[in-house]
């Protein structure tokens, strides 16, 4: 470990640090520990806070995206008194002054969801901020814009947001791109492969494109009886589905036995800021069908590690889905990049991207 030292800002779910951004949080502050002194400064809300957040978004501050919590959460921050510290924020802090060592790492900016929302509305429309207005969003932006006037700069977990916030919304601080690791432990297992099981994981199924792969999949079903698909996640058919197998909530033991068990990866999301269960079905060897969007594009290979869908048509998706499952290039091609995969999508390189851009001068 070095002698740099590094606050580490974030606000938990009720104090539970592993279960904090799917993970993201947690494993991104030990890959750090192992970099330098890292002191870990939870602004989040305790319980009783968290009921009043509640209460208060109903309420008070109703339609408000900052709510109770970003209030609360601020001005923890302000008590800490960090302005000539090195700080990572992992939360959307409001910092109204010149914080010359402090950085954010987001996998999203406000721009991009307005830019989304306003060229994309259907897509958006089954986003997870579907509920915010035009006015809630345009005041969010504004702060958060205003935020990044005054730190250093960003850490992005995805390249496309890197290449939107320097090209098109051309934000005044500076932004690296410092990417994203697995959350899961890698272990394989010896199992056969039968080239006929489609894998789908996704607790928000509607916003993952999942009515979509059960539509194609129907459709593959006709030209491959034998095609089989399981689906991990919150959402299970009120009618048996013919090779459909509704697992539900899964732990990560589990998805990991599914990575082993089956053939190709298929999560055709509509609105994906990063994705890292692309990142971690690429490592366990299966071939992935993706969308043309957000960063899916960086992470699969249209025509040699996967398909990118490019538009909402279940016959293209059931065709792609035939196509990986009988072409024995593409598993070929992914087996052939493990190195690749391994050596770029993890924690460790995350870290090693944003202790070296911090130690800069």
């Amino acid at each position: 470990m070095s002698g740099f030292e590094i606050n580490y800002l974030t606000s938990y779910e009720k104090g539970n640090q592993q279960a904090n951004w799917s993970g993201t949080t947690y494993a991104l502050l030990q890959a750090l520990k192992r970099k330098a002194k890292v002191t870990n400064l939870d602004v989040g809300l305790n319980h009783i806070e968290w009921v009043a957040d509640r209460v208060a978004s109903k309420t008070i501050y109703r339609g408000d995206y900052r709510g109770l919590r970003g209030r609360i959460e601020d001005k923890k921050c302000k008590r800490l008194r960090i302005q000539d510290c090195n700080n990572l924020y992992l939360y959307g802090p409001d910092i109204k002054k010149k914080e010359k060592n402090s950085w954010v790492y987001i996998d999203l900016s406000v721009g991009s969801l307005i830019h989304f929302k306003e060229n994309y509305p259907k897509e958006f429309s089954v986003s997870t901020f579907e509920w915010m207005d035009e006015k809630c969003l345009l005041e969010w932006n504004k702060r958060q814009l205003e935020t990044f006037s005054n730190i250093r700069g960003i850490f992005t977990m995805s390249q496309w947001l890197h290449d939107y916030l320097v090209n098109v919304e051309k934000v005044p601080c500076e932004v690296v791109y410092a990417g994203a690791g697995s959350n899961c432990k890698f272990q394989l297992e010896k199992v056969e492969k039968t080239h006929t099981k489609l894998l789908f994981v996704g607790k928000d199924f509607e916003r993952k494109g999942g009515f979509l792969v059960l539509e194609a999949f129907s459709i593959l079903k006709k030209k491959m009886p034998e095609a089989q698909l399981y689906v991990l996640g919150g959402y299970e058919s009120k009618e048996p589905i013919e090779g459909v197998h509704f697992v539900g909530m899964a732990d990560r033991d589990t998805v990991i036995h599914y990575y082993n068990m089956c053939d190709v990866f298929c999560l055709p999301s509509f609105f994906e800021a990063y994705g890292i269960v692309f990142v971690e079905a690429l490592l366990y060897g299966l071939p992935v069908i993706a969308r043309n969007a957000f960063e899916m594009p960086y992470l699969v290979e249209d025509g040699k590690t996967g398909r990118l869908l490019q538009k909402n048509d279940p016959n293209e998706l059931a065709g792609y889905m035939y196509e990986l499952l009988t072409e024995e290039s593409y598993q070929q091609n992914v087996k052939d990049n493990f190195e690749f995969y391994k050596k770029n999508y993890t924690w460790e390189i995350v870290a090693d991207r944003i202790v070296e851009a911090m130690k800069e001068e």
